[in-house]
C-alpha cells in the first residue's frame, strides 16, 4: 500500500517540528493535493490517545489551515 499525500502530512503534524512543517509545505506545494481534501483529512484524522501527540496536532492544524 502507497501513502497518499494526504497521509504524509498528518503523520508530519504529530509532532511540532521545524522541518516537519517544511515537509508539509513542501508536500502541498508538490502534488495535486487540493485545499478540501487535506481539509477533510484533517477533520477525520484518528489522533493517538497521546496528550503530547494531540496537543502537537491541534498546534500544527491551526499553524496549517490559514496557509490552505
Amino acid at each position: 500500500m502507497i501513502a497518499a499525500t494526504e497521509d504524509l502530512i498528518l503523520t508530519k503534524m504529530m509532532r511540532v517540528d521545524p522541518q516537519d512543517r517544511e515537509d508539509i509545505t513542501f508536500l502541498i506545494g508538490q502534488t495535486d493535493l487540493s485545499k478540501e481534501r487535506l481539509r477533510e483529512a484533517l477533520d477525520a484524522a484518528v489522533i493517538p490517545e497521546v496528550s503530547e501527540i494531540k496537543e502537537a496536532f491541534e498546534r500544527n492544524k491551526t499553524w496549517l489551515i490559514p496557509q490552505l
